[in-house]
């Protein structure tokens, strides 16, 4: 697990240096591995500095995504406005990674077989 000092040193600029920052990131991370197709040892800083510019910002995105919150995202006292988000967090952490990780994407489609009706 990459601390806040090792994510700058790296070349991910971490604004907010805390505990809950340094869990984000190290889970977007591991949604890199899962997702796509990138070869890199967390535990090796060479390996980690090695990676792609679009890897770093969207890790930055993957934690900009998850401290949103969710529901109402704006609200005004005055007139009684309120709007609402009904967009998935899942849903923008993959446009951001299809717009920014493309040629390394795993597909999402999912293969399953079919088990024979008639045994």
């Amino acid at each position: 697990m990459l601390n806040i000092q090792e994510l700058t040193e790296i070349g991910i600029p971490v604004n907010n240096g805390d505990a809950y920052t340094e869990l984000l990131c190290n889970s977007a991370f591991d949604w890199l591995k899962t997702n796509t197709t990138l070869v890199f040892d967390i535990d090796d800083i060479n390996s980690m500095k090695a990676l792609p510019p679009t890897v770093k910002l969207f890790v930055l995105k993957f934690c900009d995504i998850m401290n949103m919150g969710v529901g109402v995202t704006h609200e005004s006292i005055g007139p009684l406005s309120h709007s609402f988000d009904t967009g998935s967090k899942s849903a923008l952490i993959w446009q951001y990674a299809r717009e920014l990780l493309n040629g390394y994407l795993k597909s999402q489609v999912k293969l399953f077989t079919a088990k024979k009706k008639w045994s």
